[in-house]
C-alpha cells in the first residue's frame, strides 16, 4: 500500500508514473542484480534511513511510516528515489530485542527484509555505522540533553493541558524520559556493536568528514572483569566509546 503525500491530488499520467516507479523499485528490490535496485534508488540515503531505524529499534520504519521521495527526472535522466525524512518514532524500542527491525516484527516490514540482504548495502551501512560509532554518538547524547532542555517546560504545560484525555501521555518529567530514552538507546547502541563492531572504515573517510585523531591509533577489543571495552593506544572506552580509567 502507496499513498500519495504531495501532491494530493494526482493526474492520471502522474499516478500511471509513480506506479510504474513503485513497481520497477519492487522489481529490482526482489530481482537477481543489485546493480539494477541502486541505478533507481540512492544507495548512501537507504543506508543512512536503515542505521537511524536500527538504533531507535523502530518495528514500524518500513511499514506505515516511511516516507519515500524522488526529484523530478531531467534531460531524459531519471533521478533516484530517497528513503526520508524518518518520522513517527511512537514505537521506538518496543520490542527490546536483540534482533534486526524485521525479524519478526510487530508490523509487516515491507522491502528491508530483502535489502539488507544485499553486500553492497551491507558494506554501506557498516560504514555509515563506523563514522557513527567513531564521531557522532557521543555528539547524539548531547543532542538529546540539549533538546530536553530546550522543551521542558513546554512539556509540562502540554501535560497540564491534555491530562485526562485519549492516548495521553504523560511527558512532564523530562528529566526521567531523558535517563530512559538513553538507556534504551545506549542498550541498542552495545547490541549493535556487537554485530557490527566498528564497522568498516569508508574509503572516503576524509572527504568531507573530520577524522578523530584517535582514530590513527589501531584499537583492540578486550575483556577485562567480564565486560568488553575498546583499547585505543593507552586509551581505555566503553561500547557507548566514553573513556575510562582502569585500575590495576
Amino acid at each position: 500500500m502507496v499513498t500519495m503525500k504531495s501532491p494530493e491530488i494526482l493526474s492520471q499520467p502522474q499516478r500511471e508514473y509513480i506506479t510504474t516507479q513503485i513497481s520497477g523499485l519492487n522489481d529490482a528490490i526482489y530481482g537477481s542484480e543489485e546493480e539494477q535496485l541502486w541505478n533507481m534508488m540512492d544507495l548512501d540515503e537507504a543506508a543512512k534511513y536503515y542505521l537511524v531505524q536500527e538504533l531507535m529499534e523502530d518495528c514500524e520504519s518500513y511499514h506505515g511510516s516511511c516516507y519515500l521521495y524522488k526529484d523530478r527526472d531531467t534531460d531524459g535522466q531519471q533521478a533516484k528515489w530517497f528513503f526520508g525524512p524518518v518520522w513517527d518514532f511512537g514505537n521506538a524500542f518496543n520490542r527490546h530485542e536483540e534482533n534486526w527491525i524485521y525479524v519478526n516484527p510487530t508490523w509487516d516490514q515491507y522491502w528491508i527484509g530483502q535489502i539488507a540482504q544485499w553486500p553492497a548495502f551491507q558494506t554501506k551501512v557498516q560504514e555509515y555505522w563506523y563514522i557513527f560509532y567513531h564521531s557522532q554518538v557521543n555528539d547524539t547524547r548531547s543532542q538529546i540533553n540539549t533538546f530536553v532542555n530546550l522543551i521542558s517546560q513546554a512539556a509540562v504545560k502540554d501535560a497540564n493541558k491534555w491530562r485526562g484525555t485519549s492516548n495521553y501521555c504523560d511527558n512532564s518529567n523530562m528529566s526521567n524520559r531523558k535517563k530512559d530514552f538513553l538507556n534504551r538507546f545506549n542498550w541498542r547502541v552495545n547490541w549493535l556493536y556487537s554485530q557490527w563492531n566498528e564497522g568498516i572504515k569508508p574509503a572516503t573517510w576524509n572527504n568531507g568528514l573530520v577524522e578523530s585523531q584517535e582514530l590513527k591509533v589501531d584499537s583492540k577489543k578486550i575483556l577485562r572483569d567480564g565486560q568488553l571495552i575498546i583499547q585505543r593506544g593507552e586509551q581505555f572506552y566503553n561500547l557507548q566509546g566514553q573513556q575510562i580509567r582502569l585500575y590495576q
